[in-house]
């Protein structure tokens, strides 16, 4: 038997947002993992997903190392640093001893960090270096999923702030949720943008907030959308062992007449052939349902007007025939909601794309093209198409990781 490991893994980037200086550090300390320790059990009832967690923090004073040091005390952990300016320059904000000697542990312990080297000159001005901030923030938001946001909830007091970074997680969609610096031990609360906000209300909130949620599709749509490609049970096990056989086959032959040398080959064929295949199959198991249900419509309504017609032509006293019409409606009604609450069209386009980016891939890789990183990204597609989700680009890039 598989364990969980050997299976399905999916990266939850967990982000964070706050204030510096708390007035009850041990206080908020113990908010914060409390926190962490319900997202994992709650990300934990699934046993065929291993989560793996990714904190992503610029490791400023206070909250930012606060949960840095909570995520990585979760098994499968690692830390992503994002700086605002050099190295070196950074290390000017953190005067006091015991404040470099934390940053420097946690930066040492750190797998992966990106440094903006847009600003590398000494002495950087005050304004400039709040424009930094402000930057560092927003892409600590871009990278996540989820931000967890240690606010007052008062606007920020200068360019940078707490208060600007929630604001722009609110535009860009990510979950917040808050922690309340000055009363820690209470609830948390999830923040979404206000929908009955009018522009010309300055004074109201942008946000609303609501309990907790206990549910994972509330927290992470990404993360469901990933287990349900993952575990779909439309593609049975001997589907999907024949077709990925065949396609290893045919895989083999091609690098043969091209004289391809296994270390080429066998990486593509255990991380990158499973995936192919799977969403392959998955992308025309949905494109024939959700064909299916277009036809039945066309159907279902084709009929009602023709059973209109013909009641009113020749049996305009037999009301009852009415009955005929509105059963096929019903269909019609029907077939368009279950086409949709299943999301028949939705997987067909997001396997679809997933497919054709993966079977993109195995090409470029053997071209000793980073399809992830590469100088020369490929162009936009149906760019009034908002996909593919994060998960799909998450998946493809561990794909490409383990190829690589």
């Amino acid at each position: 038997m598989q364990s969980k490991s050997d299976r399905h893994s999916y990266e939850l980037r967990i982000g964070v947002t706050g204030h510096r200086n708390l007035k009850d550090e041990n206080a908020v300390a113990e908010a914060v993992d409390c926190l962490v320790t319900y997202l994992d059990r709650l990300f934990e009832k699934d046993k065929d997903i291993l989560v793996k967690w990714t904190a992503i923090s610029p490791l400023a004073k206070g909250a930012d190392r606060m949960v840095a040091h909570s995520i990585l005390k979760l098994p499968n952990s690692r830390l992503k640093v994002l700086l605002p300016f050099a190295l070196d320059e950074y290390r000017k904000d953190f005067v006091e001893q015991d404040d470099r000697e934390e940053f420097e542990e946690l930066f040492k312990s750190s797998i992966h960090e990106q440094i903006d080297s847009q600003e590398k000159s000494e002495n950087i001005e005050p304004d400039q270096r709040n424009k930094q901030y402000l930057a560092v923030g927003n892409k600590v938001v871009d990278a996540c999923e989820i931000l967890i946001a240690v606010w007052d909830k008062n606007d920020a007091r200068g360019e940078g702030g707490t208060g600007d970074i929630v604001d722009y997680a609110l535009k860009s969609g990510r979950t917040i949720l808050r922690i309340n610096p000055n009363n820690p031990s209470a609830p948390v609360k999830l923040l979404v943008p206000s929908k009955n906000r009018d522009e010309h209300e300055k004074d109201k909130p942008a946000y609303d907030e609501h309990p907790l949620p206990g549910a994972v599709k509330t927290i992470s749509m990404n993360y469901v959308h990933f287990a349900e490609f993952v575990k779909d049970s439309s593609l049975s096990e001997t589907i999907f062992e024949t077709a990925a056989s065949e396609c290893s086959t045919q895989l083999k032959d091609l690098a043969n007449k091209t004289s391809l040398p296994d270390s080429y080959l066998n990486p593509i064929l255990d991380h990158l052939i499973p995936p192919y295949v799977r969403a392959d199959q998955l992308a025309a198991h949905y494109q024939k349902r959700h064909v299916l249900a277009s036809k039945a419509i066309h159907v279902f309504a084709a009929f009602a007007v023709t059973m209109v017609v013909f009641q009113v032509m020749f049996f305009p006293h037999h009301l009852w025939l009415i009955s005929f019409e509105l059963c096929a409606m019903a269909g019609v009604l029907a077939a368009l909601m279950i086409c949709r609450r299943l999301s028949w069209h939705e997987k067909w386009i997001d396997y679809r794309f997933l497919a054709e980016q993966l079977r993109t891939i195995m090409f470029t890789i053997v071209a000793e093209e980073n399809p992830v990183s590469g100088s020369k990204p490929a162009p936009e597609t149906l760019p009034f198409y908002n996909k593919p989700k994060t998960w799909i680009d998450f998946l493809i890039a561990t794909q490409v990781k383990n190829v690589l």
